[in-house]
């Protein structure tokens, strides 16, 4: 069996191939190889295939595209994928939702994992058998209604404000960067605010005790004002995700335009 390890790091390429017993061997019933880079990855596609991959999520500032293209690629070589990761990390949470929501990884695993684990995991799945964790129901589209990312990022035109929102904090600032009305940028603040709730709420290590309640007793322009500063450093903290070439690739092939 093959297995491809998509990381930057070359440790966790060796502690898969140390789980597998593939470490400094040759002609074994395992063999694992690794890529630092989609970009590594597709070059190493051209020539070799593989079983089964090992994904991370994020390879760093210097890299731009994300794990969301290492899965796209994977898929269109109908190579199967497990996203690897280390919870909690708040730049890889949104990064791992879309992958279960554009590409349906067949788990999540953390890097931690023992040598005994890591080994459970490959011969689960190369068995057929689906390895369920508790963090997968976490991440995994919900059936017959809308998921997270759908209620976060539902059309390409809102990736545009979030993008804005990571270098802007006020509405017409935005409403100019993202070429959008001011009316637009005020009807996202509406419907975008309560779902960076809750993506804070159920992801991400924190309890949004620092977030505003908006009361009937504010004015109009401070409900505004008070989801915009919240938003603007919720998109700040995730400008890798907005800014990722591949999910605006998967908004616009989905034709959520």
């Amino acid at each position: 069996m093959r297995v491809v390890v998509v990381d930057d790091v070359l440790i966790w390429e060796e502690a898969v191939a140390v789980g597998l017993g593939a470490m400094g061997t040759v002609g074994g019933p395992y063999q694992v190889a690794g890529a630092r880079s989609p970009a590594d990855l597709e070059a190493l596609l051209r020539t070799d295939s593989f079983d089964l991959a090992f994904v991370d999520m994020n390879y760093g500032k210097r890299v731009r595209e994300s794990g969301l293209t290492a899965l796209r690629l994977l898929a269109e070589h109908h190579i199967p994928a497990v996203v690897y990761w280390n919870k909690p990390e708040d730049n890889r949470a949104l990064f791992v939702l879309a992958a279960f929501q554009f590409f349906r990884p067949l788990a999540l695993v953390p890097k931690t994992m023992s040598s005994a684990e890591i080994r459970k995991v490959v011969d689960t799945l190369a068995a057929g058998q689906p390895y369920e964790t508790p963090d997968l129901a976490l991440y995994r589209p919900p059936v017959g209604r809308a998921s997270l990312l759908d209620r976060l990022v539902p059309t390409s035109g809102d990736l545009l404000i979030w993008r804005a929102l990571t270098v802007f904090a006020g509405r017409t600032e935005v409403a100019r960067e993202a070429h959008f009305s001011l009316r637009r940028v005020d009807n996202f603040l509406r419907d975008r605010f309560e779902a960076m709730v809750d993506v804070q709420r159920r992801l991400l290590d924190d309890p949004t005790d620092g977030l505003p309640t908006v009361t009937q007793s504010l004015s109009l322009t401070e409900v505004k004002q008070s989801r915009l500063t919240p938003m603007h450093a919720f998109a700040q903290t995730h400008q890798a995700f907005f800014r990722d070439p591949e999910l605006a690739r998967q908004l616009r092939e989905r034709g959520r335009g």
